[in-house]
């Protein structure tokens, strides 16, 4: 479905950020709320107590100041502590500072979490009348009190109502992580919530009018004896959750939702109905009109926002699998231990909600545990609404280890969290729907820049944060240079409180990135350079953590308290500050198969020379057998198999990975068993193995770890191994590509019609694999003439092949720079011919590419067909001309001059220009547009629209940076 422009524009919120602006501003007059309506005599019958009360004033409480000293929530601590001192001293912790200062702030903060909560409940558990119910009741009370927050402040100086709206909040919060007794939990923050609120009322009214026909001694007391109640409740909640720490929080959830809850309603519930029927309090206390109003625009944001997903979604911009935070792929990566960079995180968080440097660069070297803290931080932001986009970087992971498809993934979540962007992103397609595939800086300025500009101030929400993780992984290293310019331009360019938070290793790229960046725009933070002793306490809580884990499940074998202290805090000392160290030692003695006593002893003993080499050494040195020829045999393995594995361009599952290095499944994986550590191995083999970090790689193909005697021989000649894979790549090609590979019905059968799943089973991973990455590999060897002649037999056998697959994976312009990189690769290391071959190669691919993108097999029956007759493919491929053809056209014996034909334009063309280095080709039209072009690959780069009338003049200035245009309407643009 479409969207109207107007309604998107309408919208002042998305889903994710809408409630701290539903539930702001709502500044009343005080009158309005904090005076009670006159009780309704139909509903209300005099009490004798009240009647004494007005007949003698000797019963009002107010002639002593001794009770404004104290007030209610006070007389209820100090009879709680007199009664129960054991439940006070488990409360007052709840307190973050002396009661005597905590004042209204933490009550307000609590208040606003508890809204935000409730909301996010309230969203992801569903509109069902009990839900409802229970999130109208939270959000009436929450609304209510923070309306008096400010008078309750003056009785309550001690803060014991903050404690009490603090077991709400963690009620809400234990919901949130408990799926299956979210119910109960969400009930009982309900009616403490509820309860909380109807008590203040009363002691708001008590205190503001001190009306003696509604005070008396009874009253008080009831208030009391309800806020002693709530105190205990609240120590008994507090007092389960941190004895079941660490344990299954079922427990926890069963404890508090069962017998204390009970008690509570039990012990007031007859000063809760005198109090009720005291003040009638359903006439004036509820605000539900205003919590009804509120879920039903919660309501209509739910639907309003599919409408929003559903136009994103039809803009079909290209989206980078797995680079977004919370994707399936990256499902089991961890984030912070809580307890663990606690500073550091309130840091991050504090940045993203108030600061006014809109960069935030945190960077570290390897291991340091960026990406943890990344994958941390996105969930906070996305928990508090402020997540707008997030791009997880990766090496070796396909689009992940490039910016191909950085900005139109970022926008594609961008525009869901500000819709209002929608109708300017629409608007570029519109106009140039190959802008995805352009340059970085056409695609941020038509996809990002622009649309945020036509957002009006206020329509968005007061903060978006988008993460971006590893930028230092991404290639060509030339794009973070030119990510760093464009960034900070959102916050030149608008007034839309849009952050971006960074993390990378500190790679000359980017430093050079952020020293053209006003250094007071943006702020910096380096994880290595951290206080070293919070670093380590943060390292020795996460082994605490992993090794008690591993004590549970092997507790036959091993001792409660296992490994101790002193093991724990040696381990800790050899990794500080490298997390990925503390990791991969947990990784190793967990595994099930040996003793992890062992395992651990032979990290404490270790004594090498650098960290990385302390992390990975001793997982390595498992390889090293007593038997010589074993070692040998096993150290081969790791060769063929590891050495792979951290060289491919896009990770490959177990089955791939075996049809690819013509090995069987089954030795792949017992060998792949000693190394669970530092890779990443499903047990399914049809999904991908990973590499758990990044250093494992650096580590592996490091010159130190060649010339160190002790790790020589794990050490993996990177261009030795890209030869090897490029072989066994055509080797699969060879064996599985043939004509019509997807068994097509016609040669006119379009790309688009054609099933995936057809696609996936005539072309499976380890054959795209190969025809995508052959060329790649094959560049990096050390010496590719030593496999050309294999390659040209492969290509004088399935060139037209293997276009033929790339047209059906859609990725013919790859096929094409392909092709330019064999050229460059043969032009003064080929006598086999394989030169010409190549170059009257690229004069058919650039002729026919445009076809070949729309429908492949018109390779054959078009391509092929009108190729001239002396051209050596034509002469190749003569066999795989169709067999209908009876009689072939008139064509011309060789390649005419024209290398390529460009088609775009809608009117005549009036003049033309090369870029200085001959990568870009513009040409200025009749149609009153300017196109450049890529003359590698004829892909047309950028549609420049800003002329009225026709285009008679172009030119490149010397550098290639300008470009200047000369219209018949009196203009000259740059």
């Amino acid at each position: 479905m479409d969207i109207p422009s107007d309604s998107i524009q309408n919208k002042t919120h998305s889903i994710f950020g809408c409630l701290k602006s539903v539930f702001r501003g709502r500044k009343r007059d005080k009158d309005t709320h904090l005076t009670a309506p006159k009780p309704s005599t139909s509903n209300i019958t005099a009490d004798p107590d009240e009647t004494s009360g007005r007949a003698n004033p000797e019963n009002d409480i107010f002639k002593t100041n001794d009770h404004d000293a104290k007030g209610f929530w006070q007389m209820a601590y100090n009879e709680l502590t007199e009664s129960d001192p054991n439940s006070v001293a488990i409360l007052f912790p709840l307190t973050e500072t002396k009661p005597q200062d905590a004042g209204d702030a933490r009550t307000r903060e609590i208040l606003d979490k508890i809204v935000k909560a409730t909301e996010a409940q309230y969203r992801k558990k569903g509109r069902t009348d009990g839900i409802r119910a229970t999130a109208e009741k939270i959000l009436n009370s929450a609304l209510s009190f923070q309306d008096i927050v400010n008078n309750i402040a003056k009785f309550d100086p001690t803060g014991y109502a903050s404690s009490a709206w603090a077991i709400v909040s963690l009620g809400l919060t234990m919901a949130k992580n408990h799926t299956d007794r979210k119910g109960a939990l969400f009930d009982s923050s309900g009616y403490l919530a509820d309860l909380l609120t109807r008590c203040a009322f009363i002691e708001e009214q008590y205190y503001g009018d001190r009306d003696p026909a509604i005070v008396n001694a009874a009253k008080e007391r009831s208030i009391v004896r309800v806020y002693v109640a709530i105190l205990r409740y609240s120590a008994e909640v507090r007092r389960v959750q941190q004895s079941n720490k660490g344990k299954d929080i079922a427990e926890s959830v069963t404890a508090i939702t069962s017998q204390p809850l009970t008690q509570l309603k039990t012990s007031i519930k007859e000063e809760e109905a005198h109090l009720y029927h005291w003040l009638v309090l359903d006439q004036h206390l509820h605000r539900r009109k205003e919590a009804e109003a509120t879920l039903n625009r919660l309501d209509k944001l739910t639907m309003d926002i599919q409408e929003v997903r559903d136009a994103v979604d039809m803009l079909n911009l290209p989206f980078a699998k797995g680079a977004f935070f919370g994707s399936f792929e990256d499902q089991h990566e961890g984030e912070c231990l809580p307890g663990t960079r606690t500073e550091l995180l309130q840091q991050v968080q504090g940045w993203g909600r108030s600061s006014d440097k809109h960069l935030f660069w945190l960077n570290g070297m390897a291991g340091t545990g960026k990406s943890t803290i990344a994958r941390t931080v996105a969930r906070a932001f996305e928990e508090d609404g402020i997540l707008g986009a997030s791009f997880f970087f990766k090496r070796g992971e396909g689009d992940r280890g490039s910016t191909a498809k950085f900005f139109s993934t970022i926008v594609k979540q961008l525009a869901v969290h500000i819709p209002q962007m929608v109708p300017g992103v629409r608007k570029a397609l519109g106009e140039d729907p190959a802008i995805p595939g352009k340059s970085l800086r056409e695609q941020f300025n038509k996809l990002i820049l622009q649309p945020l500009l036509a957002v009006k101030h206020g329509e968005a929400i007061d903060a978006t944060v988008i993460v971006i993780d590893a930028l230092d992984e991404c290639e060509p290293q030339e794009d973070v240079e030119i990510i760093l310019d464009l960034l900070p331009r959102v916050e030149t360019a608008t007034n839309l409180a849009i952050r971006f938070f960074l993390t990378s290793r500190p790679e000359i790229p980017i430093r050079f990135g952020f020293d053209q960046i006003d250094r007071s725009k943006y702020q910096t933070t380096i994880l290595q350079n951290l206080d070293e002793d919070v670093i380590k306490h943060d390292i020795v809580l996460y082994l605490r953590e992993e090794f008690s884990k591993i004590q549970q499940k092997r507790r036959h074998a091993l001792s409660p308290g296992w490994p101790g202290e002193e093991r724990i805090e040696a381990l800790a000392t050899m990794a500080c500050p490298l997390f990925i160290f503390a990791a991969t030692v947990c990784r190793f003695v967990a595994d099930r198969r040996f003793d992890p006593d062992e395992r651990l002893q032979e990290f404490s003993t270790s004594s090498t020379g650098s960290k990385m080499d302390g992390t990975y050494r001793p997982v390595l040195n498992q390889l090293l057998v007593q038997d010589a020829t074993d070692r040998n045999k096993l150290i081969e393995k790791f060769q063929k198999i590891i050495g792979v594995i951290i060289l491919l361009a896009n990770p490959l599952s177990l089955s791939s990975l075996a049809e690819l290095l013509e090995t069987s499944e089954r030795h792949i994986r017992i060998h792949l068993d000693l190394f669970h550590s530092v890779l990443s191995i499903p047990s399914d083999a049809r999904l991908p193995i990973r590499t758990l970090h990044l250093s494992f790689h650096d580590y592996l193909v490091n010159d130190r770890t060649k010339d160190e005697e002790a790790t020589s021989q794990f050490w993996v000649d990177e261009r030795a191994k890209h030869e090897l894979i490029a072989s066994q790549c055509v080797t699969v090609m060879g064996r599985y590509l043939k004509k019509n590979i997807c068994e097509l019905p016609s040669y006119g059968t379009s790309r688009t019609e054609i099933h995936l799943d057809s696609i996936a089973r005539h072309l499976p991973p380890a054959l795209q694999y190969a025809c995508r990455y052959w060329v790649y590999h094959l560049t990096r060897s050390p010496a590719p003439a030593r496999i050309l002649d294999k390659v040209l037999i492969f290509l004088k056998e399935h060139l037209l092949h293997w276009f033929e697959a790339m047209g059906i994976l859609g990725m013919i312009s790859e096929a094409i720079i392909a092709v330019n990189s064999l050229l460059q690769l043969t032009k003064e290391r080929s006598s086999n011919g394989m030169h010409m071959f190549l170059l009257d190669t690229r004069r058919f691919i650039l002729k026919f590419a445009q076809i070949v993108d729309m429908a492949p097999l018109q390779l054959y029956s078009s391509g092929l067909i009108f190729a001239p007759h002396k051209a050596l493919i034509r002469e190749t491929f003569v066999r795989e001309l169709p067999a209908w053809l009876y009689k072939s056209p008139k064509v011309e014996e060789y390649w005419d001059p024209e290398m390529q034909t460009l088609e775009g334009h809608c009117g005549p063309v009036h003049s033309v220009a090369f870029s200085g280095d001959g990568q870009l080709l513009a040409s200025g039209s009749w149609d009153r547009t300017i196109k450049l072009w890529d003359t590698t690959t004829g892909a047309l780069k950028h549609t420049l629209e800003s002329h009225s009338d026709p285009v008679y003049s172009v030119a490149f200035s010397n550098n290639g940076q300008l470009l200047a245009s000369g219209s018949e309407d009196h203009t000259i643009k740059l």
